[in-house]
């Protein structure tokens, strides 16, 4: 199996395969819609997964999302001056989604 970040040496040293079809914004929206549950990994910078992974589910209720934004913007106050707006705005035009995750356990 080939990893994220071979895939993009790969594809970055060979034109040709630029060409490859990598899924789009909508796909990734479309595939989180008929799926409620994601995986979620980083990728060390040896290419393994690492071991802090978790499931998550994107949230639909809008009351949580507020409670989450408000507790973010408590949290990091100077930085939410910038960020709360762009959070806002994309989870209510559906550029973006908030992720309720809970570890997994090794």
């Amino acid at each position: 199996m080939i990893d994220r970040r071979s895939f993009i040496k790969l594809v970055t040293s060979l034109p040709i395969l630029s060409v490859i079809s990598i899924p789009s914004f909508a796909d990734v929206k479309s595939a989180m819609r008929d799926s409620s549950l994601i995986y979620l990994t980083p990728i060390k910078s040896d290419g393994q997964e690492s071991s802090c992974q978790a499931e998550a589910t994107v949230v639909i209720d809008k009351s949580v999302e507020e409670k989450a934004l408000q507790l973010l913007g408590d949290k990091y106050s100077m930085e939410w001056i910038v960020w709360g707006p762009r959070f806002r705005k994309g989870l209510a035009d559906g550029s973006r989604v908030m992720l309720r995750y809970r570890p997994l356990t090794v």
